[in-house]
């Protein structure tokens, strides 16, 4: 065992029981993540994050402020905010420069596939660790993937025609023929193609139609994790009686619901929250077992829809309802039903649940007191 390993050991700044490598230490020692968890745990409390979707939940254009205000008194406290994002490093880090996000502790991208960590001097390292498991762990061999998801668009051609399935983007779009391009030659390393996602648009008139589409897909790809989720940009376009929507179809090795409990179990963390709005947060919101779920509002009809078929029967109609998972874990989720706005729905449901653990730890003082 290394002499940096036996330190960070001792200091118990990672998981114990987590089996680290020097690449994995060299990521988050120095991170802001950690300092945070020090700086709780001083304070003699438990590790706690936000995990939290970027659009639509924790960045709205019309609730900006309420965005900086949020990440202001999160920071204050030094409970970090991650942003789980479907966008790419990339595309995060732009809009951190451009002074439209803040700089999260830890960006988990790309629908879970990656994870970047802020470092105490400003920059951010990539969890390679992490992009490792991914390959031997999760079996995403991308050059065989890639022959599968051009044989599923040939044959969905005939098989759902209406569904016009196709690589994200416009014909002449770089995505689109970057992953052409892919088909030929997997080695080249210049072709810009995402590593652990091949992404995909589809059209569906409804329900029972995306149902049949995705059962499909599924089907296709039995060893890999399928998301599904709305075009919003293009829908929210559409007239108030359209049946016909555009759907995104990601295909990942793990889901933003496996990227929280790695990052969490990693590092610690005890309690807190996940908050989102839509179809690729459905498996953060309900499968991350110790963090209590949001679901901000202005959230998507089929993130909804899978927290609603989740909830246990026989409860009051109120904010925060219980469910249970597949596995049959229990955990409460807080359905807005104010005129909040994502930011302001997670700020609410914080605010509640602090208020809530008050009253517990109140309550067990007394037990205390009148056993003695």
């Amino acid at each position: 065992m290394s002499e940096e390993l036996e330190s960070s050991e001792k200091l118990g700044e990672l998981n114990p029981e987590t089996e680290f490598s020097e690449k994995l230490l060299a990521v988050y020692s120095n991170s802001e993540l950690l300092k945070m968890k020090a700086n709780q745990e001083e304070r003699g409390e438990e590790f706690s994050a936000l995990f939290t979707d970027i659009d639509n939940t924790f960045h709205r254009k019309d609730r900006q402020q309420e965005s900086e205000a949020l990440f202001a008194k999160a920071k204050e406290g030094e409970y970090p905010v991650v942003a789980v994002t479907g966008n790419h490093f990339q595309g995060v880090m732009k809009r951190i420069e451009s002074g439209e996000l803040p700089k999260f502790p830890v960006i988990i991208g790309a629908v879970g596939t990656e994870i970047w960590v802020l470092q105490e001097n400003g920059e951010y390292a990539q969890d390679l660790n992490y992009q490792e498991m991914l390959i031997k762990e999760k079996h995403f061999d991308r050059p065989a993937l890639a022959q599968n998801a051009a044989k599923m668009i040939k044959d969905f051609k005939t098989e759902f025609p209406q569904a016009e399935l196709d690589y994200q983007g416009t014909i002449e779009s770089p995505h689109r023929l970057a992953e052409i391009a892919y088909l030929q030659n997997p080695d080249d390393t210049s072709i810009d193609v995402q590593p652990f996602k091949i992404s995909f648009h589809f059209f569906a008139e409804s329900e029972a139609e995306l149902e049949k589409i995705s059962k499909a897909a599924n089907e296709r790809f039995p060893e890999q994790q399928l998301v599904i989720s709305e075009e919003i940009n293009f829908n929210n376009q559409l007239p108030p009686e359209a049946t016909r929507k555009k759907y995104c179809l990601d295909i990942l090795p793990i889901t933003k619901a496996g990227a929280v409990e790695y990052v969490s179990k990693l590092t610690g963390v005890k309690k807190g929250m996940v908050a989102g709005d839509s179809g690729n947060d459905v498996d953060m919101l309900l499968k991350t077992e110790k963090l209590q779920a949001v679901l901000v509002g202005g959230a998507k009809t089929e993130a909804l829809k899978a927290g609603n078929e989740a909830i246990e029967p026989k409860q009051a109609n109120t904010s925060f309802r219980w469910i249970r998972d597949d596995q049959g874990r229990r955990k409460a989720v807080y359905f807005e039903k104010g005129g909040r706005l994502g930011p302001e729905s997670i700020e609410h449901a914080a605010r509640i649940l602090k208020k809530a653990e008050g009253i517990k730890k109140a309550r067990e003082e007394e037990e205390k007191v009148s056993k003695t």
